[in-house]
């Protein structure tokens, strides 16, 4: 079986899929916000605000079988990615339990590699069954992971390709070229 990761960037390719992932949550989540019409309003907010929603579905035999609902940052040419939904609607990446490993190996590809992110900074819930798996995944594709307890929230990770000292070179020398 092959995984496959299908990119969802606008609300038009979300309605596509509304009832399989509709159906999807249901099963694997107890959590409605990970609802389509849910999804969908957050997508809007965010494009609102001038950011870019990415939703990585993972496919296997064309049925779904997990996501990840993300947004791009970009500040000063420099490219983040959160979770589509604020701390406080408890962000996850919802995916079964047999393909989470090769899953977040590919999420991490995806961002790390092909978009060339420097930081996602992701906020779990501390029953989050995600958290280990990602950390491992971070670890195959030699992110820095980093999990802090937040009394409010539960987990935060922080899992970046470069030493703090190089990302505030990086930084310094982004903001150089703007000057």
């Amino acid at each position: 079986m092959t995984l496959l990761v299908h990119v969802i960037t606008n609300t038009e390719d979300l309605n596509r899929i509304e009832n399989r992932w509709n159906d999807f949550v249901r099963e694997n989540s107890e959590n409605p916000i990970f609802l389509c019409d849910f999804v969908k309003e957050f997508m809007n907010l965010n494009l609102s605000r001038g950011q870019r929603s990415l939703i990585l579905s993972f496919l296997e035999d064309k049925k779904l079988i997990g996501f990840a609902p993300l947004t791009v940052n970009v500040r000063l040419n420099i490219v983040g990615i959160e979770f589509l939904f604020a701390l406080h609607y408890s962000p996850d990446i919802i995916i079964k339990e047999e393909a989470k490993s090769q899953a977040l190996k590919k999420l991490t590809s995806i961002l790390f590699d092909a978009l060339n992110c420097k930081f996602a900074d992701l906020v779990f819930p501390l029953e989050s069954r995600s958290l280990s798996a990602l950390e491992e995944a971070c670890r195959s594709s030699k992110a820095y992971f980093r999990t802090y307890l937040t009394p409010e929230y539960g987990h935060r990770i922080l899992p970046v390709k470069l030493s703090w000292y190089e990302f505030e070179k990086l930084k310094a020398e982004e903001e150089k070229k703007r000057a």
